[in-house]
C-alpha cells in the first residue's frame, strides 16, 4: 500500500519521532518510515532473559531549555533521574576526570606537554572549514589530544568512520576549554566529588545529566 503525504521522516529514532511529535502538535501531515520492526534507533532497548541492553545512547543531556522542559517535564514526566556526572579516563595508568581535553593532571610530563603544544598549534593554524568531524577534532584540539583520547573515543562512541560524519551538531556536546585555562590544569587537581572542573570549562549544565530510572526505551515509547 503507498501513502502519500507532503511531509516523509526518514527513520523513526529520536530525531524522527521528535519531527513527527512536533509536526502533530500543529497537526500537520506526514508519514514516518522506519526499516526496523520497531521505533527507536539508536535509542532502543533489547531484552533478554530479564536483562535490558541500550543500542547506544544511555544518558539525556542539553543546553537547551525547550528541550529539557520536554524532556523532563512532559514525555518522562515522573521518570526522570538528574545526577552530576562523575566520569574518568584511564590512561597511563591513573585516571583523570572526563573530559580529558580539560583534565590533564596526573599524566606524565611528555603527554601533557606533546597535549598543551598540539592544542596550542591547533587554535594558531587557519580556521578555514573542516572536511568532516575527524578533520574537525584534529583542527579543534590537535594532534595530541585526538590521537590519545578523541579520535579513539568518538570511533568507539559512534561505531562509525569519523570522516562520515559531519560536525555541525558538535557545538552542544562536546566541550570546548578555552586556550586561557588548559595550561592550568596539568598541576591543579580537580575536585573530583562534585565532579566539576576547577576552572569552569565545563559548566555546571554540560555536567548535569539525565536519565529515565526505567530502560531508556521509555524515551522512545513517549513520543508513541
Amino acid at each position: 500500500m503507498v501513502t502519500e503525504s507532503p511531509t516523509v521522516i526518514l527513520g523513526a529514532g529520536l530525531c524522527g519521532l521528535s519531527a513527527a511529535y512536533h509536526l502533530q502538535q500543529k497537526h500537520a501531515d506526514f508519514i514516518v518510515i522506519e526499516r526496523e520492526a520497531e521505533a527507536g534507533g539508536l535509542a532502543r532497548t533489547e531484552s533478554c532473559d530479564g536483562f535490558s541492553f541500550d543500542h547506544s545512547i544511555h544518558i539525556l543531556y542539553t543546553r537547551d531549555a525547550y528541550v529539557t522542559r520536554l524532556i523532563c517535564d512532559d514525555l518522562l514526566a515522573g521518570n526522570i533521574g538528574r545526577q552530576l556526572r562523575q566520569s574518568y579516563c584511564h590512561s597511563e595508568g591513573v585516571y583523570t576526570e572526563y573530559p580529558y581535553q580539560a583534565n590533564q593532571y596526573g599524566l606524565s610530563t611528555e603527554t601533557i606537554v606533546d597535549n598543551l603544544l598540539g592544542l596550542i598549534a591547533a587554535k594558531a593554524a587557519a580556521r578555514d572549514a573542516p572536511l568532516h568531524f575527524e578533520d574537525w577534532i584534529y583542527r579543534t584540539f590537535g594532534s595530541g589530544i585526538a590521537d590519545r583520547f578523541m579520535i579513539p573515543y568518538n570511533r568507539r562512541q559512534w561505531a562509525w568512520d569519523l570522516k562520515d560524519m559531519n560536525y555541525d551538531w558538535i557545538a552542544d556536546r562536546v566541550p570546548m576549554p578555552e586556550l586561557r585555562d588548559v595550561p592550568y590544569t596539568p598541576v591543579v587537581p580537580v575536585p573530583f566529588r562534585d565532579g566539576r572542573n576547577i576552572f569552569d570549562v565545563i559548566r555546571e549544565r554540560d555536567v548535569l545529566v539525565h536519565h529515565p530510572y526505567e530502560s531508556f526505551n521509555s524515551s522512545v515509547e513517549a513520543f508513541l
